[in-house]
């Protein structure tokens, strides 16, 4: 049911469990987990966080999962096969480095305007599993990302890393779909 809600709605929606959640939450409630992946309609809840933060005094941390690229090298001749994973690892490093340079560009935006913020880059997959696994490891009281809005076939093909978080995460959590290109939402 929420699912719906947030997928018909271009107001930000919290959700909260009904069930107590267990670990570092417990310890207080410092900071508001915001998951990029370097699109517009990922930082289209900038702006609404930006708010919340300053209202509240709490940490925004800007996280970024890049999932490593990895070619087989089955059927290369040694040479070519340590020669190919040079070229992956060097590929692997420039996108952490972009990620870096992403979330630093972010962090300076809302620092310029009285933010709290802090930076979070993870490597790994998939991204879902990654953030859920850092909500549970950290005193995360909120997350707030913004959905593509993909649902039924169009999350089986694209993925949805803000429904695996609604489906998966104790924690209360802020969804926002942005109103779509066309103003039609």
């Amino acid at each position: 049911m929420a699912l719906k809600v947030v997928l018909h709605s271009n107001t930000p929606i919290l959700l909260v469990r009904t069930r107590a959640p267990r670990g570092p939450l417990e310890e207080g409630v410092r900071s508001i987990l915001v998951p990029l992946d370097g699109s517009p309609v990922a930082e289209s809840i900038l702006p609404h966080i930006k708010d919340l933060a300053l209202a509240t005094g709490l940490e925004v941390i800007l996280l970024q999962v890049t999932v490593p690229i990895g070619y087989p090298s089955i059927g290369r001749e040694v040479a070519e096969a340590e020669k190919h994973e040079k070229d992956v690892k060097k590929l692997n490093e420039a996108r952490a480095a972009a990620t870096q340079f992403y979330l630093g560009e972010r962090e300076k935006e809302l620092t310029s305007k009285g933010v709290k913020v802090k930076t979070v880059s993870l490597t790994g997959k998939p991204a879902s599993e990654m953030i859920l696994k850092y909500i549970e490891d950290n005193p995360i009281g909120l997350t707030a990302l913004a959905t593509h809005g993909f649902s039924g076939i169009s999350k089986w093909a694209f993925g949805s890393v803000a429904i695996d978080i609604l489906e998966g995460s104790t924690r209360p959590l802020l969804l926002l779909r942005p109103p779509l290109p066309s103003g039609k939402g």
